[in-house]
């Protein structure tokens, strides 16, 4: 019976080194596929892996949207006349508001300023300070200057003069908890550009809104941020659609339906969506030239600067 005993434990003791030495090669094959997975052939990700969890942040665009839908957002408009003519901020947050987005618009503006010379000016950069601070808004817009910077031979410091009051005002604005929006302008209609007793020749509205272009451009590289190039639009439609008057009688600033384009390129470029099928007209008599100008501005969501001028001596 001893012997039987004895026997029996010689046996487990043998199955179970035998388990023992089974294990350990499995675990060592393992280790070797893992390695060999990691250095000569590519992983395989799964769907799941690949879907961002549940708890990932949503950059600061997709977090407007959705608050404009829900709680309302509020932007402010810091220009000149070229933001002031057919109250522009009001158009658009017309256009907002036919969609179902709760906008509420509001402007500052200066007549015939431009961002260097508000900078310059103590009491309007007070101005600037105060209104940022006296709502929590959501986007502010600004301009830059379709003058002075196109007419380097001039004024060869002023294009770095204009960023540098950009990259300050974007700061005030981003230290505000608002996201800064550079509205790039739209060139003079006919004739010539003049400037502080200079004037540019013969320069069409398509060549000048191009230098704009590609100066903004530069600066919201610089400074990150999105930009409205009213420009490329207005050039848009000039080409496809002369018969729309784009233009107020002195030619250099926006018409009814020039402002009307403005307000649904900020709308396409704000909300990353097109306004094409939105029945705004903003008081045109004309749905059809409504249409071409909506149509227009939705060509905003696939835009991109052929040109980005040097800033010299910018940061």
């Amino acid at each position: 019976m001893q012997n039987k005993i004895h026997s029996l434990i010689r046996v487990l003791m043998l199955l179970i080194c035998l388990t023992i030495l089974v294990t350990s090669c499995a675990q060592q094959d393992n280790k070797e596929n893992l390695s060999t997975n990691d250095t000569n052939t590519p992983s395989v990700t799964t769907q799941a892996e690949t879907t961002p969890p549940e708890w990932a942040p949503k950059d600061e665009w997709e977090l407007l949207r959705e608050k404009a839908t829900t709680r309302g957002i509020k932007v402010l408009f810091i220009g000149n006349s070229l933001t002031y003519y057919n109250d522009m901020p009001e158009l658009f947050e017309n256009l907002c508001i036919l969609d179902g987005k709760i906008v509420d618009a509001e402007r500052l503006t200066y007549a015939g300023q431009n961002i260097a010379m508000m900078k310059d000016d103590e009491t309007m950069w007070s101005e600037i300070d105060t209104k940022l601070t006296s709502r929590a808004w959501d986007v502010v817009v600004f301009q830059t200057d379709r003058n002075g910077v196109v007419m380097e031979e001039y004024f060869p410091d002023y294009p770095l003069k204009v960023y540098e009051a950009a990259k300050e005002l974007t700061e005030k604005i981003r230290d505000a908890g608002a996201i800064p929006v550079i509205y790039s302008t739209f060139g003079v209609n006919k004739g010539s550009l003049t400037f502080q007793d200079h004037t540019k020749e013969n320069i069409t509205s398509v060549e000048l809104s191009n230098l704009v272009i590609a100066y903004d451009a530069a600066v919201a590289q610089k400074l990150n941020c999105k930009v409205v190039y009213a420009g490329a639009t207005f050039n848009s439609v000039l080409s496809s659609n002369p018969e729309i008057n784009l233009f107020h009688t002195d030619e250099r600033h926006p018409s009814l339906a020039g402002s009307v384009l403005i307000a649904c390129d900020f709308y396409t470029v704000l909300f990353g969506q097109s306004p094409e099928n939105i029945r705004f007209k903003g008081g045109l008599d004309s749905e059809e030239t409504a249409a071409v100008l909506r149509k227009a501005a939705a060509g905003l969501l696939t835009y991109t600067p052929r040109t980005i001028a040097t800033i010299n001596g910018a940061d």
